[in-house]
């Protein structure tokens, strides 16, 4: 007679029952608990990128945070935040502190009193800066210009043209 037993699940009485060696059937074996364990072990670990997931309330990190790859940022306000960015915080706000002071001789906005003055002097022909002409005195210098009675440049008449066109010219070399 065997004096081997083992343990064979028993789906219909749902139990484990013992029954001799040659019987098959699911029986209980440590192997299915390691493989099971380290299946589901595995599962667990590598669940981390596969459940990445939005963070929608707020989050406190205690120490460093690294993130690889593009960081976007909706809406969100720093009240914390490291030496470096305060620093740069502080040049940004220094600069803009020189851009809009005079005395520093950075660019600097013309007041709009200032730029009104200059607007009026520009326009007003008694300043002596470019002023416009009137229509009236181009007018009447137009007419000055083509009046061969004003002795301003005239232009020369055809006939005058074709009688010089016409003439012999004799030139004369001195002493060669």
């Amino acid at each position: 007679m065997n004096k081997v037993y083992k343990l064979v699940w028993n789906t219909a009485i749902g139990s484990w029952v013992v029954v001799s060696e040659i019987v098959k059937g699911n029986k209980k074996s440590k192997i299915n608990k390691i493989v099971k364990g380290s299946m589901f072990l595995l599962f667990i670990v590598n669940s981390n990128a596969i459940l990445a997931q939005d963070i929608n309330e707020s989050l406190n990190v205690n120490g460093s945070l690294t993130a690889t790859g593009d960081v976007v940022a909706n809406g969100v306000s720093l009240t914390i935040v490291n030496t470096d960015l305060n620093q740069t915080k502080n040049d940004l706000n220094t600069l803009d502190d020189q851009v809009n002071n005079t005395s520093t001789g950075l660019v600097t906005k013309v007041s709009q009193v200032d730029f009104d003055s200059l607007n009026n002097q520009v326009n007003d022909s008694s300043t002596g800066l470019a002023t416009k002409v009137s229509q009236s005195d181009f007018n009447s210098l137009n007419s000055q210009v083509n009046d061969v009675n004003t002795g301003l440049t005239s232009k020369a008449s055809a006939t005058d043209l074709n009688s010089l066109k016409n003439q012999t010219w004799n030139i004369q070399s001195n002493g060669g």
